[in-house]
């Protein structure tokens, strides 16, 4: 379980932003008054919570480990709906954002193969979000998973889809302590009318080693 909060400020220049208000019949005109509320700078406090239950079985050899994990977890952002001051009077709050996701490991016993199928569901007031797919990764050198004693090479392609969004492809290196990865989304929704089907591409770079954690025990970062 986690909590989190803190507070952050936000601020805006809307001197340069003109208005359909300000067109006095042939163009807009910055000099005639748009009417519009001046946007000020505003500090609000955030508090999120989270909590996590992961299960795992763990067939150890001499130079490598098997491992299947399941682990479901929850978080709640905004919950004391922040108040965003764009302007005097603003009484617009940060509707409450919910994170649910079920995430897996299943390295195949007696292989280089590992699975990683995984779903998440988010909620923020009428927006949903459904994210589902999986990761098969190739273990080029296999690792000790429980004791750290061996670290793993691996290369992992997977396939995601965004409900009524975006199919994702993605592309993992792992070695030893670090991941690297590169993801590519190709839209799929009638917003590609714009796009031309065309999406975003995300490159990534994380640190695994849990080595110096607080806690007594440690186990490799999914």
């Amino acid at each position: 379980m986690g909590i989190a909060g803190g507070t952050w400020a936000m601020n805006g220049d809307y001197n340069n932003l003109l208005y359909a208000s300000q067109f006095n019949g042939n163009y807009l005109d910055p000099n005639l008054i748009s009417g519009e509320i001046p946007y000020r700078q505003f500090t609000t406090v955030d508090l999120s919570v989270g909590a996590a239950y992961e299960y795992s079985f763990l067939s150890t050899d001499q130079d490598h480990d098997d491992e299947i994990s399941i682990r479901l977890a929850y978080g709640g952002f905004h919950l004391n709906r922040p108040v965003q001051d764009f302007g005097v009077g603003s009484s617009y709050e940060m509707p409450v954002k919910h994170v649910m996701s079920l995430t897996s490991v299943l390295d195949i016993i007696d292989t280089r193969f590992t699975a990683m199928p995984a779903i998440i569901f988010q909620k923020q007031n009428n927006f949903q979000s459904l994210y589902f797919g999986s990761i098969l990764k190739y273990r080029l050198r296999t690792g000790t998973k429980f004791t750290g004693g061996r670290t793993q090479n691996a290369f992992g392609l997977g396939l995601f889809y965004r409900n009524r969004d975006a199919f994702v492809a993605k592309a993992t290196f792992d070695f030893g302590n670090y991941s690297c990865g590169l993801s590519y989304d190709l839209n799929v929704s009638s917003y590609r009318v714009a796009s031309n089907g065309l999406g975003g591409m995300e490159f990534s770079l994380r640190y695994n080693m849990l080595a110096n954690s607080l806690f007594a025990a440690r186990k490799e970062y999914k």
